[in-house]
């Protein structure tokens, strides 16, 4: 009869590793899913801006309006957290330039 092969134990490092490569992974999940539901967002509000923009566009030939951006983000900046307020202005910045290159474009055709 042939021997069995011996499994060695692992060592406590590797069970820890081990460990950490499964929650790391489960996080990750849990990142693509919020990520989902951010992309989701977006698009959502980009429907929204892009209803606005028309509305607009019957009442005005101004595409952007600074007071109404500034409490937006004012708003925005309050939300508390890792981020912060200066980067959270920062990507909502992006959001309403990225909003107003698409109503422009729509408002072209």
């Amino acid at each position: 009869m042939g021997q069995k092969a011996r499994r060695s134990k692992p060592s406590p490092s590797q069970v820890q590793r081990a460990a950490r490569e499964r929650q790391v992974s489960a996080q990750r999940k849990r990142m693509d899913t919020l990520n989902a539901e951010l992309a989701k967002l977006l698009q959502r509000r980009a429907a929204l801006a892009r209803r606005i923009g028309r509305l607009k566009a019957g009442i005005t030939t101004v595409a952007k309006d600074a007071r109404r951006e500034q409490l937006m983000l004012r708003r925005f900046v309050r939300c508390r957290g890792a981020f912060s307020p200066l980067a959270l202005s920062r990507i909502l910045r992006a959001v309403l330039r990225e909003s107003r290159v698409l109503v422009q474009r729509e408002l072209r055709r």
